[in-house]
């Protein structure tokens, strides 16, 4: 799953003077009050330019400066109706925001039974990355891994995805393994009709790939879970009850196999493999970043600290390999900036990632 806070989440007191950050959204235009377009409301972003994470002197998408003043005046007015100085009010609209998203994945891991301290996440995005230490502890996840250009990685997945056809055929009728033949004709018949597409577009049978699955649940429950199936064959279609009490377990910790299965949805999805661009990997560098990666230092206002303190910044495009950086830090790109925390490490791989852990 994929969750989002977005730098032009606007911040908001209610009624009960509570508060909000979000869903409205400034959107690019005007966009937050640190564009400098005319922007007067109080947004994530502007609430990051007050305690310091994103400097005036930042410089986003390489030609943008933010103006820390109307920043402060945006995020004044929050304070105001708070009774709080404009430094709290900036740090409890990261604080709120950071709420909703850990809510968020907590809908999609703990209540489904997952543990998420086994899990890596992946920051991406333009402020994804700003947020990724504060996440990674208060989720308390295995690691945080911060992809090279954030900012541009899901346009570069657009580019570089397979192609992909999805079909489907509603049947609603309670699971009989003995009666699968017309189940297994539609798997057939649609596996067909989407290979000629990819032919078309040139993908041979060789790089074409099949993947079915189907909607299913317990008689009388409203939701359904899709249940891969591992062929499309007989074998693989009779087993389907199976795979649905397993993944039934799996995911909500229980199953009861002496209830009868209903079949909701066939979904059968075909992909063309293109060929994938090869990241270029970076030259090896000491455990310590070079003299030129460190560009400045930046007073911030840490999550639950009282007092501002200096913290290095450094660029990101002069990271090496094996280059370690110890929090508190900032990590400057064109397209995203990445904060660290005191008592965390970031590490760069060989492809230039940056993987974000607690030090233990």
């Amino acid at each position: 799953m994929t969750v989002g806070a977005g730098g032009g989440s606007i911040a908001s007191v209610d009624a009960s003077g509570r508060l909000r950050v979000g869903p409205q959204s400034a959107g690019a235009d005007p966009g937050p009050a640190a564009y400098g377009r005319g922007g007067k409301d109080a947004t994530l972003t502007d609430a990051h330019v007050v305690i310091g994470s994103l400097g005036a002197d930042t410089s986003l998408a390489g030609r943008m400066h933010l103006d820390l003043d109307a920043s402060r005046d945006a995020v004044g007015g929050i304070a105001d109706k708070l009774g709080m100085d404009v430094e709290e009010a900036g740090e409890g609209i990261v604080a709120v925001a950071m709420a909703n998203v850990v809510r968020a994945l907590r809908r999609v891991s703990v209540e489904r039974g997952i543990d998420p301290r086994g899990y890596s996440l992946v920051a991406f995005g333009g402020a994804g990355p700003l947020h990724a230490g504060r996440l990674l502890r208060e989720l308390r996840l295995n690691r945080v891994v911060v992809p090279r250009h954030p900012g541009l990685f899901s346009a570069a997945g657009l580019v570089a995805a397979d192609l992909r056809i999805d079909d489907s055929q509603t049947v609603l009728r309670t699971f009989d393994p003995d009666r699968v033949d017309d189940l297994v004709a539609w798997y057939r018949d649609a596996a067909a009709r989407m290979l000629r597409p990819l032919r078309e577009d040139g993908i041979p049978r060789a790089r074409a790939r099949l993947m079915g699955a189907a909607d299913c649940r317990y008689v009388g429950q409203g939701f359904e879970l899709t249940v891969p199936l591992r062929g499309l064959g007989v074998r693989d279609v009779r087993g389907l009850a199976e795979r649905f009490h397993v993944l039934h377990e799996r995911t909500y910790g229980h199953a009861n196999r002496a209830e009868p299965v209903e079949l909701v949805t066939l979904r059968l999805s075909g992909f063309g493999t293109l060929p994938a661009p090869s990241p270029a990997p970076l030259r090896r560098g000491a455990s310590k970043p070079s003299r030129t990666a460190l560009v400045g230092e930046r007073s911030l206002l840490l999550p639950r600290a009282r007092r501002r303190r200096l913290v290095p910044v450094l660029d990101r495009e002069t990271l090496l390999a094996g280059n370690r950086i110890e929090g508190p830090a900032i990590v400057e790109e064109m397209d995203s900036t990445t904060l660290i925390l005191p008592g965390q490490r970031a590490k760069v791989d060989a492809l230039g990632n940056l993987w974000i852990q607690e030090v233990k």
